[in-house]
């Protein structure tokens, strides 16, 4: 090739990478992405078995919605680090031909797609893709489901049936 198309080459390279199109490393999807597990078929029972609280995005590589929303679910991940929330965020490619089936059986059939498995049982996300809903979501997810309540709560009840 002449030196003008290696400067054209170059050129294009500096820009993807300054761009975060990829990686320096090579990986797809710019800065972060190493934060959030990814899983398939072949270990998604696993996962959900291994780990009381699971949070599964279900995306598409070519997905705008799914790119953007994946700074997204990293920050909420750190969060639950740091808060020793217990909950896990994994992403599933559900448009892998090999993943497809799997995705179809939990409804996943638009992206992104978010669950929420909770000892086993799955629980449907569709709040705010803000930060802040998706923690709350989670922290709601992770509460006993029974609570004891205080006297002072009871008086918040209807006595006797009536108003």
């Amino acid at each position: 090739l002449s030196p003008c198309w290696n400067r054209w080459a170059i050129l294009l390279a500096v820009l993807a990478v300054s761009s975060g199109w990829i990686s320096a490393s090579g990986d797809q999807g710019g800065a972060g992405v190493a934060k959030l597990a990814s899983i398939d078929h072949t270990n998604f029972d696993q996962t959900i078995s291994d780990n009381a609280f699971v949070f599964v995005d279900f995306y598409a590589p070519w997905c705008a919605h799914c790119k953007r929303l994946e700074p997204t679910l990293e920050e909420v991940q750190e969060r639950c680090e740091r808060n020793g929330l217990g909950f896990k965020i994994v992403k599933y490619n559900a448009d892998d031909p090999y993943n497809k089936k799997l995705a179809k059986s939990f409804g996943a059939d638009r992206f992104p797609t978010l669950k929420a498995f909770v000892e086993g049982t799955v629980f449907d996300y569709e709040g705010s893709r803000s930060p802040d809903a998706i923690y709350g979501f989670m922290e709601r997810m992770s509460l006993p489901a029974v609570q004891d309540l205080a006297d002072s709560d009871l008086a918040r009840f209807p006595k006797d049936g009536g108003d």
